[in-house]
């Protein structure tokens, strides 16, 4: 047991160090530890598209000098060509790299940039995040991942892709296959919508409709709503914010596949 700890602690210290930038971000913090930044938002087109048209942020972000990973929504036809706008023009930064949550986007960066590397995301594959499923009876049915099989398996290989992104789950994972696995700690997203409660209630909408115009979240933003949830073995702080659901997770299983950890301390305000 000990030599299995010495291991893993060994394997931590030799794992890629992302960090997960939001508008709550200070890009005036020490980051020397980190070898990566991610450029969000994988959840919602309105706050990407905040982000990467904004010329100073991104000029800022390059002047770090760390290698960077573009995060991908779902995207809406409205968007489609504004994203590659982008990956054009930036497309030669340092490790410049691509998470895609969509198809229409995975498949039009192996159409015209065929070099850039693609990280296969949460959203094309099926997790079990909820926080109640380490409890439950049959819980080693929730450690599968949709994507843990042959077909996958040779998808990846056909397109070169040996990369995925998890969330740090409390019932972890059963994965067969050999990919390398990054994962997004210490929140864990388990929900979103792109009904979002923000928009609809900044907009006075009180009936679910997919949100088409919006100026991002940090001008719409409704209070954190924080729920204490007593699981029976522990309670757990959910968050509910913008339009996603998450929870925070501060265990580390041992796994020799994870390769990256992703910090997305700043999905909340902090004080890292």
């Amino acid at each position: 047991m000990k030599n299995n700890l010495n291991s893993w602690i060994i394997n931590l210290n030799k794992m890629e160090k992302a960090y997960l930038v939001t508008h709550y971000t200070d890009l005036e913090k020490d980051f020397s530890i980190y070898d990566r930044f991610y450029i969000w938002d994988s959840f919602c087109e309105h706050n990407l598209f905040y982000f990467i048209e904004n010329i100073s942020f991104i000029n800022k972000i390059i002047k770090i000098g760390k290698s960077i990973t573009l995060t991908t929504p779902i995207l809406s036809e409205k968007w489609i060509k504004k994203l590659f706008i982008f990956i054009e023009k930036y497309q030669l930064i340092k490790w410049f790299e691509i998470v895609v949550n969509d198809y229409w986007v995975f498949y039009k960066i192996k159409k015209e940039f065929p070099f850039i590397k693609i990280i296969w995301w949460n959203f094309l594959s099926w997790q079990n995040k909820d926080p109640y499923l380490k409890v439950f009876s049959k819980k080693e049915v929730h450690k599968n991942i949709s994507i843990d099989s042959d077909f996958y398996k040779n998808l990846f290989k056909k397109n070169n892709i040996n990369s995925i992104e998890l969330y740090n789950v409390f019932q972890w994972i059963n994965i067969r296959q050999d990919y390398s696995l990054y994962l997004q700690y210490p929140f864990v997203v388990y929900s979103i919508t792109r009904y979002c409660s923000s928009n609809l209630i900044k907009n006075n909408i009180n009936y679910p409709t997919i949100v088409e115009k919006c100026s991002w979240c940090e001008k719409n933003i409704i209070d954190i709503l924080e729920l204490k949830l007593d699981l029976g073995w522990e309670k757990v702080n959910n968050y509910y914010i913008w339009n996603k659901q998450f929870y925070k997770n501060n265990n580390l299983e041992q796994n020799p596949q994870v390769k990256r950890i992703i910090y997305n301390y700043d999905l909340l305000k902090n004080d890292w």
